[in-house]
């Protein structure tokens, strides 16, 4: 996001929420929370949404390892915890989810969002990276985020991590 490359490491949050389940109950199957288990000697792959965390750090590399963690241990704000809990639903535009984010996390206004760019040999100019309807609906998240929040101000939400790469929480 916003024409950042190379392999550094960023905080992210999101969900792996219920609705990513099979026919049997499996993976968050059935509105379950997402419980699941994996024997000791397999590897797995589990999708999940995330939203990036931390505005300007260079993206992710997939030769990374993450570790999951609560999202109290990046941020107290409730309403960013409540803000993750829509990440994983599948009819919350991502591109909104993310405006949300680092509108709460970087402090970034509507107008710098609005000017993001994203960057490529393709399109060296740039392309916006959120439209006028993205932002909009991220006023709206953040706005049922603020609700669920103040009818919820406890620092545990269920369902609510955060990833981070095991080298940075190995200075932690």
């Amino acid at each position: 996001m916003g024409g950042q490359q190379g392999g550094g490491q960023q905080a992210g949050g999101g969900g792996l929420g219920g609705q990513q389940g099979g026919q049997q109950g499996g993976f968050g199957g059935g509105q379950q929370g997402g419980i699941f288990s994996i024997p000791a000697e397999k590897i797995a792959s589990i999708p999940m949404k995330s939203v990036c965390l931390e505005h300007g750090k260079p993206e992710p590399s997939p030769k990374s390892k993450y570790t999951l963690m609560p999202v109290e241990r990046f941020s107290t704000d409730p309403m960013l915890r409540e803000l993750l809990t829509y990440v994983s639903n599948p009819q919350v535009n991502p591109q909104a989810a993310q405006a949300a984010a680092w509108h709460l996390t970087n402090k970034m206004t509507f107008a710098q969002l609005a000017a993001e760019q994203n960057r490529s040999l393709i399109s060296p100019n740039g392309q916006p990276v959120f439209t006028q309807q993205d932002l909009l609906q991220a006023q709206s998240l953040l706005a049922a985020a603020k609700e669920k929040a103040e009818k919820n101000p406890s620092p545990a939400t269920k369902g609510t991590g955060l990833i981070r790469s095991a080298s940075e929480t190995a200075g932690k």
